[in-house]
């Protein structure tokens, strides 16, 4: 019905070319920071992003995204920091046992007894309390199985399966 010629359009204006395919789909998803209020969300596991990052100690750690499902925070992301492997704090705290710990918190959640990588939780998904820690920032305090009991939030009844 509307018939268009090169002379019609521009070609920059529908010109589209990805100088590295690989490269492109490497990349991290640059995601708009949204502050997330506490409560119950029901999450589904990331695979972490892929970009080593410090903290303001310089201990690396990478960042494991839950993307929240449902409600008003829909697709917006909590993250827990996995601190890599034989990093301590000045006072003996050993950072990779916390998140050793967080990690084991998301796996007995998902029923796995053993874990060998993180492509054994993506995709899965859980209910977590998210809300202020000791010192008044929010984090995951707790993570409880996904559909295991009535406490699960109403948003799981939107889940498309």
């Amino acid at each position: 019905m509307y018939p268009h010629t090169d002379s019609d359009m521009g070609s920059q204006d529908t010109a589209f070319s990805i100088d590295s395919v690989q490269e492109t789909l490497e990349t991290e998803q640059k995601r708009e920071r949204v502050e997330v209020a506490p409560g119950t969300y029901t999450v589904e596991i990331q695979m972490p992003l892929p970009e080593v990052r410090q903290d303001s100690k310089g201990h690396n750690k990478l960042l494991l995204p839950l993307e929240i499902i449902g409600g008003v925070y829909e697709s917006s992301w909590l993250f827990e920091a996995i601190y890599m492997n034989n990093q301590h704090d000045d006072p003996g705290k050993v950072k990779d046992g916390i998140s050793k710990r967080k990690v084991a918190r998301l796996a007995s959640a998902v029923g796995l007894k053993v874990m060998k990588d993180f492509e054994e939780l993506a995709g899965k998904f859980v209910v977590v309390e998210y809300g202020p820690n000791k010192n008044g920032y929010n984090e995951i305090r707790e993570v409880k199985p996904f559909g295991g009991d009535d406490s699960a939030p109403a948003e799981k009844d939107s889940i498309p399966f």
